[in-house]
């Protein structure tokens, strides 16, 4: 067996992969299952409220999972309270017989079949532990997973949203200010715009949201941008702007500088920063943008961002293009939709409690875009398992760093029937 044996036996109980007849504790108790409890991802033990028959007699409780039985004390369970409710100890090996906790010891019970499928999952050197199987599970197993993953996803990030709006007192405006200003920074600037929402709340852009100028020096100036000396003429009108601005509001420049290095040109957080003070400008009401749209078509319409005609013909503060830089494209609103807009519709919908008509609208829109193709996808183009459009693109991404990198494979539905059968 591998280093992961107590997972494995956690697994092997989970799905009761292991011979029960004439199943008896080390005590000598017959053992009847009734239920296996619910996996515990918490502090204690690791099923909560499983139902066995021991002796004719129903038990309610907990039950936990070591490789030794002596490894309870080991790990200072003997003393902790949260164990009270143990009414079955699970041990590949029964190394310290303890006649207060039943225990039933696994070695022996488990067919070598699942052991050895384990370590050939765990051992795999491959991003996907199975590539070599995949192929030969049924697509049913497959679709099942996909449907887990996404919701999986969906889950944490809305949760970080309700997160959110605790931080901003139920207000959802600048919840949507946040998780939207971070988004246009996308993967390599996403933290240092993270910072300019929360340095610069968006009930203040709303006071200017009339006037691009100062929107612009709003930005750019909390942004750390506007303090490198220039003679650039609309570099000095948006200081003169921004110092102003930045005393009447007390404000302050970010912790994390923006970052130019490996980015295109048009990816540059100027371009961004000016694409955005356009939808502000636009858009002043962005909480608008997912609580009344109804479309996709109109989602991605609201959020065609044109930054102002400066930043047409300039990448940085004195530096003109060779040629007119584009708006924003196709595939950076739709990863606005993905990664910010479709989590906060389900939020919404589940501070509202009508979850379930905001999650059918948000795999509504998924489902009309086109799939992410970045390393990770391809990954599993590899497999030849394509994404048909942004729902299976996000649920592969999830399920690639939730489970396939973290060697999760018997939490996964395609690694249970390989352990289960070989392929």
């Amino acid at each position: 067996m591998s280093d992961f044996k107590e997972y494995f036996l956690q697994q092997i109980w989970r799905y009761q992969l292991f011979d029960k007849q004439y199943l008896k504790t080390s005590q000598g108790l017959s053992v009847s299952i009734l239920k296996t409890g619910i996996s515990n991802s918490n502090a204690g033990p690791d099923f909560l409220n499983a139902e066995l028959v021991l002796d004719q007699l129903k038990w309610f409780g907990s039950v936990e999972i070591h490789i030794k039985s002596s490894d309870w004390k080991r790990h200072g369970h003997d003393g902790d309270k949260n164990y009270d409710n143990v009414i079955l100890h699970v041990v590949w090996v029964d190394d310290a017989p303890n006649s207060e906790i039943p225990t039933i010891e696994l070695k022996g019970r488990v067919p070598q079949k699942y052991i050895d499928n384990f370590n050939l999952l765990v051992k795999s050197e491959y991003t996907i532990p199975c590539q070599n199987l995949f192929g030969k599970v049924n697509s049913i197993f497959k679709t099942e997973m996909l449907e887990k993953v996404f919701f999986q996803r969906i889950s944490r990030k809305t949760l970080l949203i309700m997160k959110l709006l605790i931080d901003y007192n139920s207000d959802w405006e600048q919840v949507t200010y946040h998780l939207i200003l971070k988004n246009f920074g996308f993967k390599v600037n996403e933290e240092s715009f993270e910072c300019i929402a929360r340095n610069l709340p968006f009930k203040i852009l709303l006071k200017h949201r009339d006037k691009l100028l100062q929107i612009e020096a709003l930005l750019f100036g909390v942004a750390g941008l506007l303090e490198e000396p220039s003679d650039d003429t609309y570099f000095v009108a948006l200081r003169k702007e921004y110092e102003f601005l930045k005393v009447k509001y007390n404000l302050s420049e970010v912790a994390i500088p923006v970052k130019f290095l490996r980015l295109r040109p048009a990816n540059f957080p100027t371009i961004r920063l000016a694409q955005f003070a356009d939808l502000v400008l636009q858009q002043p009401h962005l909480f608008s943008l997912f609580n009344d749209t109804l479309s996709y078509q109109r989602l991605a319409h609201q959020l065609k961002c044109k930054q102002s005609d400066y930043w047409v013909h300039h990448y940085t503060f004195g530096t003109q293009a060779d040629s007119g830089i584009p708006y924003m494209g196709k595939s950076s609103i739709d990863l606005v939709i993905i990664n910010t807009l479709v989590p906060l519709l389900i939020s919404f919908g589940k501070y509202q409690k009508d979850q379930s008509e905001k999650i059918d609208l948000a795999i509504q829109i998924l489902h009309q875009i086109k799939p992410e193709v970045n390393h990770k996808t391809k990954v599993w183009a590899e497999l030849d398992f394509m994404p048909l459009n942004s729902y299976d693109s996000q649920a592969l991404i999830e399920w690639l760093d939730a489970f396939c990198l973290q060697k999760k494979c018997l939490d996964c539905s395609v690694g249970i029937q390989i352990l289960k059968t070989g392929s």
